[in-house]
């Protein structure tokens, strides 16, 4: 029996080989340093494309191998094809090991190449997949990918802490570091500007020199060359700024149209759309400051609010559509849905409550503060074009006619509620509540001079004082209640509580203490030209007539 099939049948009975070398003769031949195998004829010999030294194995031809690792120094010089059954390669590395070959993976039980374009002794070649669905576990790339005509790696200026994404992005030969460029196009021009990112087609695309900027979106911030400090995050968002620094913008078309302008704030769809070389804006909402191109410092908190603006300047809007009209009117604040919402070039309000001031458009120096009445009625309503009215309470001057009326003081509910005159003060709820075209009336107290219509130049002090005067004017009626039934007597002067109560029509007349008019066996209700002096409780002490002459002294 030969050797070999003594060798054979010896590994075969599970026999322990001695110590020594078998030589290639003694197993049916073979080649040098090959390793040996039992080919399909039972014949143990040996081939060129797999041999082994002790030390070195070496693949010259083509390896199919199913988890496959090869690590070390290895050089492979063949084709290495995964297995039939689309068996993944583990490894093919270490820090020197070579492929020369062409490395089959089989994808869905069909081999397909990742060749090296050209032969390499060395890792750095260009390869080409060529195929699609190949998954890796880790891939290592010393230059930059081009994945579907997506490239990815450092930009044109291969700085180590440049990240680039998309056809053309950081395509410049950028020399600063810490840019980060995702999409087409994306900070294409980029040549010495450091740590900007952007994110999305044409973001930054024409920045040059800039710095420190953030654009997310589509064409945020693409006009961009050399300004530095800015975010725009939305389609479009800052699109045309240049030079402009220290910009936020939030939201598709927000400052779009910016070119110069510096540290503006813009957050929502179009805020500050049309702006261009305004400074120090600040728009919350959609459509906030839309039509504002020059006003500076202006601050606008809810949709549309001052979305009207154009140039004007100090304006503070907080609440949808404050403002809204606003053109070119400055140092106006409103504050509530609607307020002073149909202002144009009105200047130097305070309007604030829901619709406070509504309906005013070119009224300045008018402060309006208040809520909607129990009747739906806006604080202010009446006011279109009057000015320097303070007007402080729910449905204060509220139900007039709008007009010009102007130098009024409202304050408390429905206080000067329907008037349209002039130069009035009324302090305490429904104070000078009637009140059309009467001016230069006092009011202070609940209810005085409530039913007060066209008279003019009266004083009420206390509660329900000159309540029912209407016409009478020219009247002064101090005290609770003092002068209540005063309806058109004029020129009267009653002090005291309940002082000439029951007064209607009578002229001239002074009353001081508690007379009300009609006690005592004393009745001037109708009477003219009397002076009444009596004690606290009303009691008449003296009467003077209308010559000025003492004609009676009541005891």
């Amino acid at each position: 029996m030969s050797k070999a099939r003594d060798l054979a049948d010896s590994v075969a009975a599970g026999g322990v080989l001695a110590d020594g070398v078998v030589s290639l003769s003694e197993v049916g031949g073979g080649t040098s340093n090959g390793v040996v195998f039992v080919n399909g004829s039972g014949t143990t010999t040996s081939g060129s494309a797999l041999t082994f030294n002790g030390s070195t194995l070496d693949v010259t031809g083509t390896v199919t191998a199913d988890g496959l690792t090869v690590g070390g120094s290895s050089v492979i010089t063949g084709t290495i094809t995964s297995g039939a059954n689309g068996g993944l390669i583990k490894e093919i590395g270490g820090d020197t090991s070579i492929v020369q070959g062409a490395i089959g993976i089989r994808v869905n039980d069909s081999a397909s190449a990742i060749s090296p374009t050209t032969a390499s002794t060395n890792n750095d070649a260009a390869v080409d997949l060529g195929v699609a669905n190949i998954r890796f576990k880790d891939l290592y790339l010393s230059g930059a990918a081009n994945i579907n005509g997506i490239t990815v790696g450092r930009g044109a200026g291969a700085v180590a802490s440049n990240t680039a994404v998309g056809a053309s992005a950081l395509a410049a030969t950028a020399t600063n570091g810490s840019n980060t460029g995702v999409g087409y196009f994306a900070l294409t021009a980029l040549t010495s500007g450091g740590d900007n990112t952007s994110v999305g087609r044409s973001s930054l695309s024409s920045n040059t020199t800039g710095s420190s900027n953030v654009g997310l979106g589509v064409q945020s911030l693409n006009s961009n060359t050399t300004a530095s400090n800015n975010t725009a995050v939305g389609y479009q968002a800052a699109h045309k700024n240049t030079t402009g620094t220290g910009n936020s913008a939030f939201g598709g078309e927000a400052l779009n149209d910016c070119t110069t302008g510096n540290y503006n704030v813009a957050v929502g769809y179009q805020s500050q759309r049309l702006t261009t070389t305004a400074n120090d804006n600040t728009g919350l909402g959609a459509y906030t400051l839309y039509d504002n191109i020059t006003g500076a410092a202006n601050t606008a908190v809810g949709m549309s609010a001052l979305a009207n603006n154009t140039s004007a300047s100090f304006n503070t809007a907080l609440g949808v559509s404050a403002l809204q009209n606003n053109t070119t009117a400055s140092n106006n604040t409103a504050v509530g849905y609607q307020a002073g919402y149909s202002n144009t070039t009105g200047a130097q309000n305070v309007m604030m409550g829901y619709r406070a001031g509504y309906n005013s458009t070119t009224s300045a120096y008018n402060v309006i503060i208040g809520a909607l009445d129990a009747n739906g009625v806006i604080a202010g309503n009446s006011i279109s074009t009057g000015t320097a009215n303070t007007v402080v309470g729910s449905g204060a001057m509220g139900n007039g006619a709008a007009g010009a009326q102007s130098n009024n003081t409202a304050i408390g509910y429905h206080t000067l509620w329907l008037n349209t005159g002039n130069l009035n003060v009324a302090v305490g709820s429904d104070a000078c509540l009637s009140n059309s075209s009467g001016g230069s009336n006092t009011a202070l107290g609940t209810s005085a001079l409530r039913n007060n219509t066209t008279a003019s130049n009266n004083t009420a002090v206390g509660y329900q004082a000159g309540y029912s005067t209407t016409t009478g004017g020219f009247n002064t009626v101090i005290g609770q209640s003092s002068g209540y039934s005063l309806t058109t007597g004029v020129n009267n002067a009653f002090t005291g509580q309940g002082a000439g109560y029951y007064v209607t029509t009578g002229n001239n007349n002074t009353v001081i203490g508690g007379y009300n008019g009609n006690q005592g066996g004393l009745d001037i209700r109708t009477a003219s030209n009397n002076i009444v002096l009596s004690d606290g409780a009303g009691n008449p002490r003296l009467k003077m007539s209308s010559t000025g002459q003492l004609s009676s002294l009541i005891v």
